[in-house]
């Protein structure tokens, strides 16, 4: 039994040889014959083909480079101004100038804020001590313009000299549960005669 399978699988492989043989795509072509090479025929239709590319091709693109480099020279000049021009100012002195008259504008309206701050105790002697020393900051706070969004320790600190003693009389009197003495409201007046004589 076993020489009939052998058999049959040898015949089915000759079938399949024979088979493949008479359909291959693959052709014997005699490199012996020496004809000569089919001519390319001329194109029945006249084609024209530009030599040379006409001018308004090459326009766009340059006028885009020139765009270009317009763009990057003007921005360079924006930057090498905005780092120079400050340099260059100061140099001159133009700041110093600026700053010098703003201190000694600064200067003045303190002392008069604060003369104007002194008068508030010396005008109503009969006053409360609690009152005097609100009176008092609140002249104060008048004179310089307090911003809404400043403790009373920047503004204090916005005015030049130490007004660290007459912020705390202040605070007490305002926000504190305590009353305020005589000798309380008298110091806060000495701090303000302070103030005068280190802003004068």
């Amino acid at each position: 039994m076993k020489w009939w399978r052998a058999a049959v699988a040898v015949v089915a492989l000759l079938i399949v040889v024979v088979a493949a043989g008479g359909s291959s795509p693959v052709t014997l072509v005699n490199r012996m014959k020496d004809d000569a090479p089919p001519q390319l025929r001329e194109p029945s239709m006249d084609v024209v083909i530009p030599q040379e590319l006409p001018d308004v091709i090459a326009l766009p693109f340059t006028v885009y480079l020139l765009v270009l480099t317009a763009l990057v020279l003007f921005g360079l000049v924006g930057i090498i101004l905005a780092l120079e021009l400050p340099r260059w100012r100061r140099r001159r002195g133009v700041r110093g100038v600026e700053i010098e008259d703003f201190e000694i504008g600064q200067t003045v309206s303190a002392v008069q804020r604060v003369e104007k701050a002194l008068q508030e105790f010396t005008n109503h002697p009969r006053r409360p001590p609690r009152d005097a020393v609100i009176a008092a900051w609140l002249a104060l706070e008048e004179a310089e313009e307090r911003l809404p969004h400043q403790t009373p320790t920047e503004f204090t600190a916005k005015l030049g000299v130490d007004a660290t003693v007459l912020k705390n009389l202040y605070q007490r009197a305002r926000f504190g549960h305590e009353d305020v003495s005589a000798e309380q409201a008298q110091e806060a007046q000495r701090e303000l005669g302070r103030i005068i004589r280190e802003l004068a």
